[in-house]
């Protein structure tokens, strides 16, 4: 069975303040980025951990501030390795999740 706790986290939960791309939240992109991620393998039969290729979309734009704040003027460069950082501190990670979220902007 599938889960992941951390959609009901609260500072997860938060993500949905921050506008992520036109009028989608944070939240919501990085749900559909899990929902898609997750679709993509079953239908190409890509056997993998599902629950941290889950967790780590839902948590690879962990950031937590409005990149469109002219104080993040590297936003597209620096926000995989903070959102690392953020999602490090409030959970356990794996090693394949550490992965998705800091490697999501290669090349």
């Amino acid at each position: 069975m599938l889960k992941c706790e951390a959609i009901e986290n609260e500072k997860v939960k938060r993500m949905d303040k921050y506008i992520q791309h036109g009028t989608t939240s944070t939240l919501d992109h990085c749900i559909a980025v899990a929902y898609v991620s997750f679709a993509m393998a079953k239908k190409l039969n890509i056997h993998c951990d599902y629950n941290s290729l889950i967790r780590g979309a839902l948590l690879h734009d962990y950031f937590l501030y409005d990149w469109h704040d002219h104080t993040h003027r590297f936003h597209g460069f620096t926000h995989p390795r903070t959102a690392l950082q953020n999602a490090q501190r409030d959970f356990i990670l794996t090693g394949i999740e550490k992965d998705i979220i800091l490697k999501h902007m290669f090349p």
